[in-house]
């Protein structure tokens, strides 16, 4: 995500072959902070890709937060589903066979 190198970070992408970069798609991706603290983000709505970045920076980047240091795109669209106690976004309801697994 190249989370502080605004400048660059699409031609980074685009460098990484990030698919569909432009079109709007449901997306996923992992950020940390600074402290080390891991969010899994999911969309619940369609945006590209800097749709997807610009969001994180303004939801994880506020003030009274520790900054975020960066993060990774995950695979987006129909796979972008998440299941926890506060929500659950579906996706296209298609079944995934690779997933992250939070434990507590």
């Amino acid at each position: 995500m190249s989370l502080g190198r605004d400048a660059t970070w699409h031609d980074q992408a685009v460098a990484e072959h990030a698919p569909f970069m432009d079109e709007p798609r449901l997306r996923s991706g992992a950020v940390y902070d600074e402290e080390g603290r891991l969010y899994l983000v999911v969309s619940e709505n369609r945006g590209t890709l800097a749709d997807f970045r610009a969001a994180i920076l303004e939801l994880l980047g506020g003030q009274g937060r520790p900054a975020l240091a960066d993060g990774i795109f995950l695979d987006g669209d129909g796979s972008s589903q998440l299941r926890s106690r506060e929500a659950s976004l579906t996706g296209d309801l298609r079944p995934v066979v690779q997933m992250i697994s939070l434990l507590d």
